[in-house]
């Protein structure tokens, strides 16, 4: 429970803002490609053409990856990965019909009105 205010004996609440981890989808795509890969943050970085710090950031959510490097992880990611990481190209302006990676059959089966196809 929380202090007390004795003034009028209400509790004060402490609100403090973590991030729940279901609303921080890209980082955790990013992260998970990257574990199911088996790399590092250098080897990934290697594999992205990014810095072990910029993995770091992309990870905690503290940056966003840029197009060329989201269309990068788009090649690397399963079906779900593939529509968050959709959804984050779709900030830049860009749908599905604008890379050219194959997408998995089931990212445009359960998502075709996030995905403009």
């Amino acid at each position: 429970m929380g202090k007390v205010n004795h003034a009028n004996q209400e509790p004060i609440t402490m609100l403090i803002d973590y991030p729940k981890r279901s609303s921080r989808p890209l980082p955790m795509a990013i992260r998970a490609i990257r574990l199911r890969l088996g790399l590092n943050g250098t080897e990934f970085g290697l594999l992205l053409g990014a810095t072990p710090g910029e993995i770091s950031k992309y990870e905690s959510g503290k940056n966003t990856p840029g197009v060329l490097r989201l269309m990068k992880l788009i090649r690397l990611a399963s079906a779900d990965q593939q529509k968050v990481l959709l959804l984050a190209l779709s900030k830049y302006g860009l749908t599905a019909h604008d890379i050219s990676t194959p997408l998995a059959p089931e990212t445009i089966q359960q998502q075709p009105e996030a995905l403009n196809v």
